[in-house]
């Protein structure tokens, strides 16, 4: 999240990737407390963890990919495109959400 908020900050064209990774991860954790076993405090561990290693995984993939916005290097004036970025949150959080629920089904 850290990454997406300094890109929102300063990285024109990008100024919504910060809400939409949050409201990503909004509802990945969501998804993971609808089902009755993801309610007990041990599958709400995993799904933290879950979202740790999902977050781990945004944050090196918006890195990797807008790291031209980054001080230090040249963006050579040119706007960040924000396709990119709205890919890689949604599939981390989505693979990382059907981990924790078939965790959670093989611990029940």
């Amino acid at each position: 999240m850290f990454t997406s908020f300094y890109l929102s900050r300063t990285a024109e064209g990008v100024e919504n990737l910060f809400w939409f990774t949050l409201a990503c991860a909004v509802v990945y954790f969501v998804g993971c407390l609808t089902y009755r076993d993801g309610r007990t405090p041990r599958a709400i561990k995993r799904a933290l963890i879950g979202l740790a290693v999902a977050d781990a995984m945004v944050e090196f993939a918006y890195y990797l990919g807008y790291m031209e916005y980054f001080p230090g290097y040249e963006s050579l004036g040119e706007a960040a495109r924000m396709f990119p970025g709205v890919a890689f949150p949604v599939i981390f959080f989505v693979c990382s959400w059907f981990f924790v629920k078939i965790m959670n089904d093989m611990l029940r």
